[in-house]
């Protein structure tokens, strides 16, 4: 099971850095500051 576990793991911090990804592009797109999104974001779930 260790290398399919190793498999499902990539599997899903690729899936979790696509997500940044594409929401630090939307955040750029929309001209705010992405070194303070990344502050947010890096604290946890944005004190939601």
């Amino acid at each position: 099971y260790g290398q399919l576990t190793k498999m499902v793991n990539q599997i899903c911090l690729a899936g979790l850095i696509q997500g940044l990804s594409e929401g630090l592009y939307f955040a750029n797109s929309l001209g705010l500051n992405t070194k303070q999104i990344i502050e947010v974001i890096s604290k946890g779930a944005a004190q939601s």
